[in-house]
């Protein structure tokens, strides 16, 4: 008995790890944009089976994110937060690499395929190390905003576009988005 691609797919398991700081400025930056984190996780995934989907945020001292979790959560993300660490003045210090790094190889054993929605070089060694247990490695990036060799190294990748994108008149009622600094609850440069 045969069955059609789209059953095959169904039996791939997926976990997307989202880098939540280094798209939502790629967004903004690039398209003046806020991106729909819902319709991320959706074309990610596709037909696949997900497993998990973790968005790691940062969060400034003094803000609540909560409008922007509620959200992320509601569509199906579990929430990694860790405080903004101010080291001087004018100084910070708020990213996930190490996390990102540590969950995607303890995520590794339950997935057939980790997708890590970033364009941040720094994952090139993970993405090299998941290869070597046999693991299928993709990026969802943004085109100008990624490292050339985190898309060498990857098995594939797909352009975040405007597509995945919140649009000024859509009804946002089913969205996923971070509207500004403030939802997202980060400010300074990272």
């Amino acid at each position: 008995m045969s069955q059609c691609r789209g059953e095959l797919y169904r039996d791939v398991r997926v976990a997307v790890l989202v880098d939540v700081q280094n798209v939502f400025y790629a967004a903004r930056d690039q398209f003046s944009g806020k991106l729909d984190f819902a319709k991320l996780l959706k074309k990610a995934v596709g037909k696949r089976a997900l497993v998990r989907a973790v968005a790691y945020c940062v969060t400034c001292p003094g803000t609540e994110p909560d409008k922007f979790h509620g959200s992320l959560k509601l569509h199906g993300y579990e929430i990694r937060e860790r405080m903004l660490k101010i080291i001087s003045e004018g100084v910070t210090k708020g990213d996930w690499d190490v996390g990102i790094t540590i969950d995607a190889i303890a995520i590794a054993k339950d997935v057939d395929v980790i997708i890590i929605v970033s364009g941040d070089g720094d994952f090139v060694d993970l993405v090299e190390y998941l290869k070597t247990t046999g693991k299928r490695v993709e990026a969802m990036c943004f085109h100008g905003a990624t490292a050339n060799e985190l898309i060498q190294s990857v098995s594939s990748y797909q352009w975040i576009d405007e597509s995945l994108l919140i649009k000024q008149t859509e009804d946002r009622s089913d969205t996923c988005a971070a509207g500004d600094a403030a939802d997202l609850s980060f400010t300074g440069d990272v």
